[in-house]
């Protein structure tokens, strides 16, 4: 079994069905907000400035999540994952 993110519209790490982190016994790299907040950029076709702005966060702030050095409090993952759920690629396509 491979590690891989499963891509749906439940982003919170580790939670609900279907949600969160997937890993395997080969890998044992946990995927975190910043590796959600990663791929879901890369699917928008959004840089990280743009997505900041878009999520209404300081660069610096979005940053430091998506290297996974801090995690957004509960109500801000809330707020992101409605944001996010709601955005189509930039381009038209899904990277």
């Amino acid at each position: 079994m491979e590690s891989y993110l499963l891509r749906n519209k439940d982003l919170t790490p580790g939670g609900g069905p279907g949600g969160g982190i997937v890993t395997s016994p080969e890998k044992s790299k946990q995927y975190g907000w910043g590796d959600l907040l990663l791929s879901e950029r890369r699917r928008l076709g959004f840089t990280q400035d743009e997505l900041a702005r878009a999520l209404g966060v300081k660069f610096s702030t979005y940053l430091s999540w998506e290297k996974n050095r801090r995690k957004p409090p509960g109500h801000v993952k809330e707020n992101i994952k409605v944001q996010l759920a709601g955005m189509s690629p930039r381009r038209g396509e899904d990277f």
